[in-house]
């Protein structure tokens, strides 16, 4: 992909928000590209992120977020108009769909909880 940067940083305290080195190489890739994309593993470290890149004067043009918040804004964008379902509303559906199958057609697996866990785990 041209244009794109790569980085990985670990660090002690996730929490934290970036060092300058960071800060500094989202802020040239959004000078040089117009945008920045950094994906983090939670919420709490987008918000240190987030932060971090104010401070550094990289306030706009940088977007911080989860994989899963990625992936959701992109199917918004460029997806067919149906939308992806929360881990819980697909439980739900799979209980539903569990409870409304006869046993016979179920087996060797039963209509318990286990079965629905194991049914929207692979979903």
């Amino acid at each position: 992909m041209e244009g794109a940067v790569t980085a990985y940083v670990e660090h002690a305290d996730p929490c934290a928000g970036l060092g300058g080195r960071e800060a500094a190489l989202i802020g040239a890739a959004v000078h040089d590209a117009g945008h920045a994309v950094l994906l983090v593993p939670s919420s709490s470290e987008r918000d240190a992120a987030r932060r971090s890149l104010a401070e550094a004067g990289v306030g706009t043009g940088a977007w911080v977020g989860t994989v899963g918040a990625w992936v959701e804004e992109l199917w918004e964008l460029l997806g067919d108009g149906r939308r992806i379902v929360a881990p819980l509303e697909r439980q739900l559906l799979m209980a539903q769909l569990i409870a409304d199958t006869p046993e016979e057609d179920l087996a060797p697996l039963r209509g318990n909880p286990g079965t629905v866990r194991l049914a929207a785990s692979m979903a």
